[in-house]
């Protein structure tokens, strides 16, 4: 159990969920995530949220989701992977590339990157650029010593490349943080309240 969230005070629901790679659940489930990093974690956490569609308190059209460090890669993949579901992500000081991060995280999952390369592209957010609908929200520190920005602007590149839209935000000599909580609520806001349609 939680405080309640800010968040409630503008009538968003907040859900949290926990997928196969959450701690404490053994190895055999643990197991399921090797060389699937971004992939099995990712769909179960899209898994709980369409499960919560046939609430009569939950509107499917207008779902966002947040995170940072491995919570806005998450954030990143769930908005890309499953465009069906999320309309919009903050993504925090995210790791969008595994090879850009720690060895000794990355390759417990992963394995070494040349004997593994198709599980560091799958679980990559840069090769799921193309499937971008929703709105993206990108922030990072330029001073993170945890996630590299090189992260972030590497999928800035991506993105640039691709044609598509999306929003960003710098926190100069910051470290691995995230965008100021209520500069996430507006940006919820704006996408899921005032303007939850793009195009219509």
């Amino acid at each position: 159990f939680r405080r309640p969230d800010d968040f409630a005070e503008f009538g968003f629901v907040v859900a949290r969920f926990e997928a196969r790679s959450s701690d404490n659940r053994g190895r055999t489930t643990l197991d399921s995530v090797y060389k699937q990093l971004g992939v099995t974690e990712i769909d179960d956490l899209a898994a709980g949220v369409r499960a919560l569609h046939d609430r009569s308190w939950l509107d499917p059209a207008r779902v966002g989701v947040f995170g940072t460090s491995y919570g806005g890669t998450a954030s990143a993949l769930l908005l890309m992977r499953h465009p069906d579901l999320f309309k919009a992500a903050v993504s925090n000081s995210p790791v969008t590339d595994w090879r850009l991060y720690d060895t000794a995280y990355t390759e417990r999952y992963l394995g070494l990157p040349e004997d593994a390369p198709e599980a560091y592209e799958q679980g990559s957010v840069i090769n799921q650029v193309d499937n971008l609908e929703g709105d993206l929200m990108l922030y990072f520190g330029t001073s993170d010593d945890n996630v590299h920005p090189k992260n972030a602007l590497q999928l800035i590149a991506a993105l640039d490349e691709a044609g598509k839209s999306y929003d960003v935000q710098v926190g100069p000599d910051r470290g691995h943080t995230s965008l100021p909580r209520t500069r996430m609520m507006e940006f919820f806001i704006e996408k899921l309240v005032i303007n939850p349609a793009r195009g219509d």
